[in-house]
């Protein structure tokens, strides 16, 4: 018989930001609503029980795992996350084993076994996407520097890893006809990628999802980055990443000068990468109703003028 937590909880569920829901739908088919009306129902009544959590309300963003806004048993802010796939989850672990308190915010729970994390709410929670600033691309150049320790990166994922299964869905979703991203332009990308891969002649820890709305002000400790989908690899990726994203291809130009001169990075790299993941971005983006009819124009002149 089914527990009465994890029945209202169930109900809750209804009330997940819709574009969430339609992004799950999208990436997990047929499996979505079993996913979200059987299983995280379960999942979430579990960690509210076992971490004595209150459940707040579901947090907007996001297009790839569950985020409710909830508070600890000393009532402070937290974050639960449920992803769909364990081994993202585990990925995500691996940044906040790695970079907590120092780059991401601190990790409070854990059950990588059903992809659920429990971390502390950052406040006010500003993103540089949504609250642009004078030195954006300087305090995320200063973030990711931080990032970018001497420790071991032998036991994290390979970034190919990342980029191959991130160029593979790409390519299935420039397909569709509705999708302004030519599967021409995501081959292009996927054959760059595959040099920048190999010509990678340090490997660093990535945080390997590095966008600007994932970017986040917090009072106490300033600039801090969340999300991460964890990786070793070039640090032009991580850079490219961001350069492209703050501005949606229309200002990368602008933006990698703060990252080569604080990092010492190629700048022919960091733009390559960022005409990478402008292409495979954008396609996602397109696929679930993100981008903006301006988005897809400035994202494709810049891709095309650095891929094609």
């Amino acid at each position: 018989m089914e527990s009465s937590t994890v029945s209202a909880i169930r109900e809750r569920i209804d009330h997940l930001p819709p574009p969430l829901v339609r992004a799950l739908s999208r990436r997990l088919g047929p499996s979505a609503q079993e996913w979200l009306y059987e299983r995280l129902p379960v999942i979430v009544a579990r960690c509210l029980e076992e971490w004595g959590l209150a459940w707040e309300a579901p947090l907007s963003g996001g297009a790839t795992a569950a985020v409710i806004g909830v508070r600890d048993r000393a009532s402070r802010a937290a974050v639960l996350k449920v992803h769909p796939d364990p081994q993202r989850a585990g990925y995500e672990l691996l940044g906040y084993q790695r970079w907590q308190g120092r780059v991401l915010p601190r990790l409070l729970e854990q059950a990588p076994d059903v992809g659920a994390l429990l971390f502390e709410r950052v406040a006010p929670g500003t993103s540089q996407e949504s609250n642009p600033g004078p030195d954006a691309a300087g305090c995320a150049a200063e973030l990711l520097e931080r990032m970018l320790t001497q420790d071991s990166v032998q036991e994290l994922p390979p970034l190919w890893l990342r980029v191959d299964r991130w160029v593979d869905r790409a390519a299935g979703l420039a397909k569709d006809d509705d999708n302004a991203v030519p599967p021409r332009l995501v081959q292009r990308a996927a054959e760059t990628a595959a040099a920048l891969l190999v010509d990678t002649r340090r490997a660093h820890g990535l945080h390997g999802d590095f966008f600007p709305d994932n970017v986040l002000f917090s009072e106490r400790n300033g600039w801090l980055a969340i999300d991460p989908a964890t990786c070793r690899g070039d640090a032009c990726f991580d850079a490219g990443t961001w350069c492209y994203a703050y501005g949606r291809g229309g200002a990368v130009e602008k933006n990698i000068p703060a990252f080569t001169a604080r990092l010492g990075l190629s700048s022919d790299r960091v733009r390559l990468w960022a005409g990478v993941v402008a292409t495979i971005n954008l396609a996602g983006r397109c696929a679930y109703g993100h981008a903006s009819g301006e988005e897809v124009v400035t994202t494709l002149d810049f891709a095309k003028s650095v891929l094609v």
